[in-house]
């Protein structure tokens, strides 16, 4: 990909960014003070400004910190319920996770990592994950699946930071041979409703 000069600068601010973010993991009282004004500025104030997985039963609550744009932008994260399970996703932007309060389990081709509120984690468009959020087991049961309970999650806010799409994102489904396919997002979900659960691997593979 050839880096316009815009395009340079952005990838410096990106990464200035995630300096910053790291000094404010170093200060905790910094991230309480950030987590107070964006709640108190941006999620008290209106409606999310987008739902993913539909209002019944949401996925993600997202608002836009700064007017949204193609070049950077600043998400506000409220994370209700676990990432699909049946494969890992990627992302279409370098991007940046703050979290902020509550936290989550990330799992990864190296490995299950505990978020906890002040990690940074910056990762590539490449990177494959998925998120799974801490569980109240001495709660209400909100729902089966295949015979087991589903238990309520415990939110996780975070500040999630992006850059200019670069590729098209998806998931990596699992294959017998243990190989992994490239499944294009919007064939993966339900199409209308990005954030249910659609036709999922049962889909021809498409190049990343």
């Amino acid at each position: 990909m050839n880096m316009t000069p815009n395009g340079l600068h952005l990838l410096i601010a990106f990464f200035a960014l995630a300096v910053m973010a790291w000094l404010f993991w170093l200060k905790p009282r910094w991230r309480g003070w950030l987590f107070s004004f964006v709640t108190e500025h941006v999620a008290a104030t209106r409606a999310p400004d987008f739902i993913i997985g539909g209002k019944d039963r949401p996925y993600i609550q997202r608002w836009w910190v700064i007017p949204r744009n193609r070049l950077f932008n600043i998400y506000l994260h409220c994370v209700l319920r676990d990432d699909d399970d049946r494969a890992l996703h990627d992302h279409p932007w370098f991007n940046l996770s703050i979290v902020m309060a509550g936290g989550y389990w990330e799992e990864t081709p190296r490995g299950r990592h505990w978020r906890r509120p002040g990690s940074v984690v910056l990762r590539s468009p490449w990177a494959r994950h998925r998120l799974e959020l801490e569980k109240h087991y001495d709660h209400a049961v909100v729902g089966f699946t295949d015979g087991m309970p589903i238990f309520e999650s415990l939110p996780a806010w975070t500040l999630f930071i992006t850059g200019p799409k670069i590729r098209i994102w998806g998931f990596w489904c699992q294959q017998k041979d243990g190989d992994e396919r490239f499944v294009k997002w919007s064939d993966f979900v339900d199409p209308n409703d990005p954030g249910a659960v659609g036709p999922g691997c049962d889909q021809p593979e498409v190049r990343s």
